[in-house]
């Protein structure tokens, strides 16, 4: 193959590690605390695929800090000195592998993303990674200070071509690539720099692929050149840990049925512990219009308050238990969802969302909404999102995703998205925000978060044990609790 292909196609390289794997394992630097601690938040304890592991040296530092890993490698004395480690092993090139039906929620290709072919690598990512799972690229991206690198690079020439530090000659960037592909991508570097004798910088150079592939006299000569330009004083090295971290879309909330169905087992502590929305905001609702619909009325929190306030509300609440405690606070409940839910031709001018919109399909909501709401008529979707806001303290989020993956918290708000497509319906939209901060004990924080479906379907050991790791990391009896309910009012033209 030519230098200029790109480096997964340049297979002599590709396959000339095994034959130093040892060396490899002993000079390849380990990635910075920094780096793995980020990558274990973002994994949130669940299971690692390490593409292209090598001798293990990302997978046993992941390892170590709790995660469950598997490693993934084609050749056969770096997987080896990987299994040695008591890394589980799988053989194989991430193109041809075969995941037997597996997913993961991280997948790690530590310094070898420019091994694989990424018109095949980046949609297989997609298929292994569970909603919302993460992609990480990550790679050392050094080079000397002292002596300078165009003085290496002078020497590098006379032996082999200088390669890039990342990437496979592509003309689309990584970000680009993983972004047409469905990902949302952030990037993040890390400063590093190092110091190594003259003896364990010719070491470490001699792990790489270019070098690999050299004659044993271009290799004894290339060492010898390198060894006079350094000299006794050794290498001085600088530059970052890069790493691009991928997010797999999260699959709409309204199609998880376990999760949607999670709330009738706890519907008595559902009604006890959320929090009520803001007054402010229930009187500025019930100016919509005096004949509601509650779609989602849960235990009929909005619907009670919009009732007290002389509107005539019909509650929608595809669940038993749930509905049964609405009834009991006397507001009248239909059962069903929305998207099945008869009118039976009945308009509505204000049909509310109570913290229920991500519950419905909106390919279906939005046409069903055209129908009951008449010309001037009202949308409200209403979100009360303080403990998901409380869910980005950095102490609280790491615990949680150990167990829990949150993604993005604004998820749950009145996104530009939700925005686009009442507008394109024939809705003009507003919001109006309703800002709050309070002081509660820890012990009814936590009551209110395990009424949320992501631990409602946790078993019962998970949920003792993740309720005491979050007491234990808040580290007080109180906690205040900020965020900004709004009211995303939509009015149909």
């Amino acid at each position: 193959m030519a230098d200029t292909d790109p480096l997964y196609a340049q297979r002599d390289r590709a396959d000339s590690f095994g034959a130093v794997a040892r060396a490899y394992d002993a000079h390849r630097p380990r990635y910075p605390d920094e780096v793995i601690d980020d990558i274990v938040a973002v994994a949130g304890g669940g299971r690692v695929l390490d593409v292209g592991a090598g001798t293990g040296i990302a997978s046993a530092q992941l390892v170590a800090r709790g995660l469950d890993v598997l490693a993934l490698e084609p050749d056969a004395a770096m997987a080896e000195v990987a299994a040695a480690k008591q890394i589980p092993v799988e053989r194989g090139t991430f193109e041809e592998w075969d995941a037997a039906g597996r997913t993961f929620d991280l997948l790690l290709f530590a310094q070898s993303w420019h091994w694989v072919d990424t018109g095949v690598a980046i949609p297989k990512a997609m298929s292994l990674l569970n909603p919302g799972g993460r992609l990480v690229l990550l790679w050392h991206m050094t080079n000397p200070e002292s002596p300078p690198a165009e003085e290496f690079d002078a020497v590098y020439r006379r032996y082999t071509p200088v390669a890039p530090p990342r990437g496979s000659g592509d003309d689309v960037s990584l970000s680009d690539a993983l972004s047409a592909a469905g990902f949302t991508v952030a990037e993040k570097s890390y400063p590093v720099r190092a110091e190594y004798t003259t003896d364990a910088w010719l070491d470490m150079v001699f792990t790489f692929s270019a070098q690999n592939v050299l004659s044993d006299a271009d290799k004894a000569a290339l060492r010898a050149d390198l060894a006079a330009l350094v000299g006794p004083d050794g290498v001085s090295v600088a530059g970052v840990a890069y790493v691009a971290t991928a997010t797999r879309p999260t699959r709409p909330v309204h199609t998880d049925r376990a999760l949607a169905l999670s709330f009738g087992a706890e519907a008595e502590n559902y009604e006890r512990h959320r929090p009520d929305f803001p007054g402010e905001m229930m009187d500025a609702v019930a100016d919509l219009g005096p004949r509601v619909l509650d779609v989602g009325t849960g235990t009929g929190k909005a619907a009670a308050a919009l009732t007290a306030r002389g509107c005539e509300v019909l509650g929608l609440e595809p669940d038993a238990a749930m509905a049964a405690i609405a009834r009991a606070k006397g507001v009248a409940v239909a059962d069903g969802t929305f998207e099945q839910w008869d009118p039976a031709g009945r308009q509505f001018d204000l049909v509310v969302f109570a913290r229920s919109w991500h519950w419905v399909d909106p390919e279906v909501a939005l046409p069903r909404l055209a129908t009951i709401v008449p010309t001037g008529g009202h949308v409200a979707l209403l979100a009360h999102e303080a403990s998901w806001r409380t869910f980005d303290d950095p102490r609280i989020r790491a615990v949680i995703e150990r167990v829990v993956p949150l993604g993005d918290t604004a998820a749950r708000r009145a996104t530009d998205e939700v925005v686009a497509r009442f507008t394109a319906a024939g809705f003009d939209v507003r919001t109006v925000e309703f800002p709050m901060t309070q002081t509660v004990s820890t012990t009814e924080w936590l009551d209110s978060v395990f009424t949320y479906s992501r631990f409602l379907v946790l078993d019962d050991a998970t949920k003792t044990d993740l309720r005491q790791r979050l007491s234990d990391a808040i580290g007080t009896s109180e906690i205040t609790v900020s965020g900004t309910p709004r009211a995303m009012i939509a009015r149909r033209r």
